[in-house]
């Protein structure tokens, strides 16, 4: 049975949101999947290369997310405020993945995917430096730190639908740019 990398990535997804990314093992990987773990090992030689794999096409997936969301706003205020929400709803619709990619909840982030983390900050920071005159990296860090937050906080709400979620994150995205200008 050849299983394809896709359905292998969403099978250790799927293990890491029922079960936690710290109770992730090759033994588990290999039983979700049907395959030895020599197998996984010569496919992928660790289970921090697969996980390297999973993290380098979640940044893929986000940044396909901010590139959507960019062409529904008109000025890059409302391409800022698109973008936000494309974040914090691609963190609260794959919880676990988001995990890896950013080391949280007992995932580990391999050390190599800080590249894919610095395309996506430039990506940003292209909707960001020309709201305002100053500092572009201070400024640019208290986006991040408002977005992962708002990311990692919306994911805990109960009874919050899309239209709340998205009204949050734009309200919190608006003070933001007012502050900044």
């Amino acid at each position: 049975m050849k299983v394809q990398s896709e359905e292998i990535f969403d099978k250790v997804i799927q293990f890491a949101e029922e079960e936690g990314w710290s109770n992730l093992t090759v033994r588990s990987i290999s039983k979700q999947i049907g395959y030895s773990t020599i197998k996984i090992y010569s496919d992928y030689g660790s289970k921090e290369n697969l996980l390297f794999e999973i993290q380098q096409g979640g940044f893929r997936k986000i940044r396909k997310y901010y590139l959507d969301a960019a062409r529904q706003g008109t000025d890059k205020v409302q391409q800022l405020l698109e973008i936000s929400c494309a974040h914090v709803h691609f963190s609260f619709n794959n919880k676990a993945l988001y995990d890896l990619m950013f080391s949280l909840n007992g995932a580990n982030c391999n050390a190599n995917i800080l590249t894919e983390k610095r395309k996506v900050a430039q990506e940003l920071r292209a909707f960001i430096d020309p709201l305002h005159q100053q500092d572009k990296h201070t400024v640019f860090m208290q986006y991040y730190a408002l977005i992962s937050g708002l990311a990692i906080v919306v994911r805990e709400m109960k009874g919050i639908d899309e239209k709340k979620l998205t009204h949050f994150v734009k309200s919190a995205i608006q003070n933001f740019i007012k502050g900044i200008q």
